[in-house]
């Protein structure tokens, strides 16, 4: 969503960051990407009209700043308590085996009598899939705010009505479109292609072992020293069999 959008201080006057913003809470990659969505986020939903309102000098980025902080701390809590084997292995298969049973039946032969393929309630019409994402919403409001603010009613409600309407709503029916994710997935395989290429370039033009060592040493694509590793023992094996069958 942010791709190819130059990078920008979004706050007026004082920049200086917090501490607790420099701390890492998950990775470094992680929490460098979580800051991105922030910043911009900060810059295209509250700057846009606040900045013409009020010279705080950035006192409210730095503020909301450090409640992202702490949601994220709450939210990597909470998820390390989850086993994600069982989901991944077993919650996720059973759900799509049943839901493709449920669906298979529904499309019966037309000369059989098909069984209704019942849908969950918040997917009946468009008005209780927002009362279902507001449930949510409030769910995660209240998990995941700071203490010093989930005693305030007027904010948890705010705040779960722009998570729906402006997050979650858009993400559901962003994934339920079909075209999107074969694009998704379509660009990923483009760009999957382009750096096996890129990097096949970079290891076959090598001009000296030195070289190529430290190519090995600089790169930190933990695909591509996979795929090295992989060529690397391919044509050793290969140099060694024919070494070995070759009549002197």
């Amino acid at each position: 969503m942010y791709q190819n959008i130059t990078p920008l201080n979004p706050v007026c006057g004082n920049s200086h960051e917090t501490a607790q913003s420099r701390r890492v809470v998950i990775s470094h990659n992680m929490d460098k990407a979580l800051k991105e969505v922030f910043d911009y986020s900060y810059r295209d939903y509250i700057l846009s009209w606040y900045g013409n309102l009020s010279r705080d000098e950035g006192q409210l980025y730095h503020l909301l700043l450090e409640d992202f902080w702490e949601i994220a701390r709450q939210l990597r809590h909470r998820l390390s308590h989850v086993d994600v084997v069982k989901v991944v292995c077993h919650d996720v298969v059973r759900t799509l085996l049943t839901h493709f049973c449920d669906l298979k039946a529904a499309n019966a032969r037309h000369e059989e009598q098909p069984r209704p393929f019942v849908l969950h309630t918040c997917l009946r019409n468009s008005n209780d899939e927002v009362r279902f994402l507001q449930t949510c919403s409030q769910v995660l409001v209240f998990c995941l705010l700071p203490s010093k603010d989930v005693q305030s009613v007027s904010l948890r409600t705010m705040l779960a009505e722009i998570l729906t309407r402006k997050v979650l709503k858009p993400v559901v029916e962003l994934l339920s479109n079909p075209d999107y994710i074969n694009q998704m997935l379509l660009a990923q395989l483009e760009y999957r292609e382009q750096m096996n290429e890129h990097h096949k370039r970079a290891y076959t033009y090598a001009p000296s072992y030195e070289e190529f060592i430290k190519l090995i040493n600089s790169n930190s694509d933990v695909d591509f020293l996979k795929q090295l590793r992989y060529l690397v023992l391919k044509y050793s094996t290969t140099i060694a069999v024919n070494y070995y069958t070759i009549p002197r």
